[in-house]
């Protein structure tokens, strides 16, 4: 497999501030990381430069600062968060030393609904430091903000950009299931020694499946979050080849989606029902591939249009009808809003010392701030959305997935033949019977036949139809019966039979 390296060859010794943004816009396992650490970094000690490498989360932190004394880099590179950046940003504090480079990895972050409130001082961060220092952007899945740094003018030249694709050879297949009983079903089927994770989009749902599978599951969420202290240190390194967790479950949400490897040949099955591409894609490259005999499937939530569209109508209504109305319209925004905006992402209250100055209005929570680049992330999400409600999550994901996929199943299409086939075979060994109301009851759940709106249907004549429609040689007669002095209304199975001159055999 190619990597970052192979790609920017010896161009590293030819970049320059003010050259424009150095993009390495490379798939999970590229050797992005490598590349700054084992090439660029050594290069840089050798004439005392300087590398300030900043990263998402203080697990990636600790990872990689145990990489840079082991190569002994300390003097080298510096690691540390975006948040400790900001918080400098914020207390007017400057950098301790001039870098000469600097590294943002992981930048999709910087328009995630998971970054914190201050992203816009990691923004001025950069523009201040664009002309005094090489600025490289590092992600998996930042086409949002590649995009963005190319549109503002911050990367013009196309020999600044080094792209590596997505490879999703070793993945067997990718599965879209429909029902959410289904992540029970994997859990419940997997086989010795076989593993799963599963990336929740809600935290609820993922705390409710790990109380019931506890015994056979791991839990990991936000150490932020209200069900932190069920967080747990289950992911352990045994060798080069074997960082994983301990049980055969494992039950996460986007908190694993960066900063974790996991290497084990035993995780066969990566699960996950988020609708955002950028969180889905980085969760389905948490495994890291060991050689060309480590295969695992994908198993993704196909949501539909109806779920998508709800999607759109809370970003839209929760989130963009005051974040519009505040960037086109600020001055009357202020003076005439009297709707609580607290719980609105683009929004956030600072205290005066926290900022230089403000025009807007005070409270007692601080001053009116607007995160101009959360806001471009709702912008980005609901245009993800619409597009997919368009064209179907299901084609929406593929074009990200690419072409390296190399099967694609549909459990709903699966489900409805192993249906159809249990329902066959019930039908055939009731043939000529009388089926009385508890059996009656019985063959409606199995056929499972509902209407537009979910309402579970009951009628002989809509049954009848939904055998000829799905070529099912099978046909129910009503009949009136007396049995012990009541009459009773009894159904029997009928079986077509081309060859009889009545072309139904077996009915009473």
């Amino acid at each position: 497999m190619k990597t970052i390296t192979d790609l920017v060859k010896e161009d590293y010794k030819n970049w320059k501030f003010g050259q424009g943004a150095i993009i390495l816009d490379g798939a999970t396992g590229s050797g992005k990381t490598s590349f700054i650490l084992n090439t660029l970094a050594k290069y840089l000690q050798s004439r005392n430069e300087r590398i300030l490498y900043l990263v998402s989360r203080k697990k990636l932190q600790d990872d990689l600062l145990r990489f840079v004394d082991n190569l002994d880099l300390d003097d080298t590179i510096y690691v540390t968060t975006y948040q400790s950046i900001q918080t400098r940003l914020i207390k007017h504090k400057p950098l301790q030393y001039n870098y000469k480079y600097i590294v943002y990895d992981e930048c999709h972050y910087f328009t995630s609904d998971g970054w914190n409130r201050y992203t816009d001082k990691i923004f001025d961060f950069f523009k201040m430091e664009q002309n005094s220092a090489v600025n490289i952007f590092m992600s998996g899945t930042g086409e949002n903000i590649f995009n963005w740094l190319k549109n503002k003018g911050f990367t013009t030249r196309k020999e600044n950009i080094y792209t590596i694709p997505y490879n999703y050879d070793y993945v067997e297949k990718v599965v879209f299931y429909y029902d959410d009983s289904t992540v029970e079903d994997i859990f419940n089927n997997l086989k010795d020694n076989e593993k799963c994770i599963y990336f929740s989009k809600t935290l609820d749902r993922a705390k409710k499946l790990f109380d019931k599978y506890k015994n056979k599951a791991n839990f990991i969420c936000s150490r932020f979050c209200r069900y932190r202290k069920y967080n747990q240190d289950c992911i352990k390194t045994y060798s080069r080849d074997l960082i994983t967790f301990e049980k055969p479950i494992l039950i996460t949400t986007t908190a694993l989606d960066v900063g974790v490897s996991l290497i084990d040949r035993n995780i066969k099955y990566i699960i996950t029902d988020l609708n955002n591409i950028d969180q889905l894609q980085q969760c389905l490259g948490r495994k890291r591939i060991i050689d060309t005999t480590d295969t695992c499937i994908f198993y993704i939530k196909n949501h539909s249009k109806k779920s998508l569209n709800g999607s759109i109508r809370t970003i839209k209504n929760a989130v963009l009808e005051d974040a519009n109305k505040y960037y086109y319209d600020r001055e009357n925004f202020v003076k005439d809003h009297t709707r609580d905006i607290e719980n609105n992402p683009c929004f956030y209250y600072a205290r005066p010392e926290e900022i230089d100055n403000t025009q807007e209005q005070n409270s007692k929570a601080g001053n009116l701030m607007f995160n101009y680049y959360t806001y471009i992330y709702y912008l980005i999400q609901l245009k993800n959305l619409k597009k997919a409600e368009k064209i179907g999550f299901d084609e929406f994901v593929l074009e990200h997935l690419g072409s390296t996929i190399r099967k694609i199943e549909y459990l709903e299409e699966i489900e409805k033949q192993q249906k159809q086939d249990e329902l066959l075979v019930y039908l055939d060994s009731i043939v000529g019977e009388r089926l009385f109301k508890d059996k009656q009851k019985e063959l409606i759940k199995l056929i499972g036949l509902k209407d537009s709106r979910g309402r579970i249907q009951k009628s002989i004549k809509q049954f009848n139809a939904y055998f000829e429609a799905n070529k099912m040689d099978y046909i129910i007669k009503s009949k009136r019966v007396k049995v012990e002095g009541k009459l009773h209304t009894v159904w029997i199975i009928g079986k077509i039979d081309y060859d009889n001159s009545s072309g139904i055999k077996n009915v009473e």
